[in-house]
């Protein structure tokens, strides 16, 4: 008897089209999460591997701005409830 001998794929071959794609939004992800970081921070020098980035800080220029701070909600009274109209007078009987 003859053995029958399966090599089973290697390297890029194994992938499927649904592995590419897993793989591609977890590396957007990735990158999207760092750029949220960098862009919520106030640092004026940033270093990230080989990229270097300094930066201006809208906030720091202007002191005299107030910080942002929600809207407070108001609470109006209610409205007055409308006086009802008099009765008009009998006319007078003859």
């Amino acid at each position: 008897m003859s053995e029958i001998i399966i090599e089973q794929p290697t390297g890029l071959g194994s992938f499927t089209i649904g592995d590419l794609g897993v793989f591609i939004g977890t590396l957007g992800g990735v990158i999207t999460s760092i750029l949220i970081v960098l862009q919520k921070s106030h640092c004026k020098k940033i270093k990230l591997c080989c990229l270097e980035c300094e930066r201006n800080d809208p906030t720091a220029d202007d002191p005299e701005q107030p910080s942002p701070t929600p809207p407070t909600p108001t609470i109006l009274p209610p409205a007055p409830e409308p006086e009802p109209e008099p009765e008009p007078e009998p006319a007078p009987s003859v």
